[in-house]
């Protein structure tokens, strides 16, 4: 099975090949079947008496996010901050040291079936690797494409399984919204075989 698999090809030495490789965590990359994506605000009190905003304040302001998943069979994949807000409503990108008495932020929530994220979960832990992160493949592939040249900001993004094609809509690095179809690789394979009479 994979957890097997995954087990067996994560130490690999080969001394004739000169090749050692150790594989004991991973960035776990999700497919976004079943996702369901929420736009939420939330607001911490910042900590320092100086006042000025620190890590810590950003933990918090997540963890408060962490708490706001709306269906008790999905499970919070990630989180991704669009903006963080400072006192007299300012928006900010990057709030660390910024002077403030609260600090909010204006997010992405990814969510998937808890089916789905204990599943993959296990695999791994029965192939006993661990799991460093967790965030969505598209999300992952977007992020890559952003800067690329003659990328638009707004596109769709499809990834073609053997059995099984996504479909999502990306905008500016940020999956919106995504949907499977039961047609993959496989049969359009055979469908090009048949169209064209190949003699394979």
């Amino acid at each position: 099975n994979l957890a097997n698999y995954l087990h067996n090809i994560s130490q690999i030495n080969d001394d004739a090949a000169r090749v050692r490789f150790s594989m004991n965590k991973v960035v776990l990359l999700l497919p976004p079947t079943g996702l369901k994506v929420y736009e939420d605000k939330r607001r911490t009190v910042v900590t320092s008496s100086t006042k000025q905003v620190s890590q810590t304040d950003i933990a918090n302001v997540i963890s408060r996010m962490c708490n706001a998943n709306q269906d008790a069979t999905y499970g919070l994949v990630d989180i991704v901050p669009l903006l963080y807000y400072i006192d007299g409503g300012r928006s900010e990108k990057k709030p660390l040291e910024c002077l403030s008495n609260s600090l909010g932020m204006k997010a992405l929530l990814y969510t998937l079936p808890l089916r789905t994220i204990d599943m993959y979960k296990k695999t791994l832990e029965l192939a006993n690797i661990r799991i460093q992160k967790i965030t969505l493949a598209p999300n992952a592939i977007a992020a890559l494409l952003y800067k690329k040249a003659n990328i638009p900001d707004v596109y769709f993004y499809l990834d073609i399984g053997s059995h099984l094609t996504t479909i999502s809509l990306i905008n500016k690095k940020h999956v919106y919204a995504s949907n499977a179809i039961q047609i993959g690789g496989d049969l359009l394979t055979k469908n090009i075989i048949v169209i064209n009479r190949f003699d394979i």
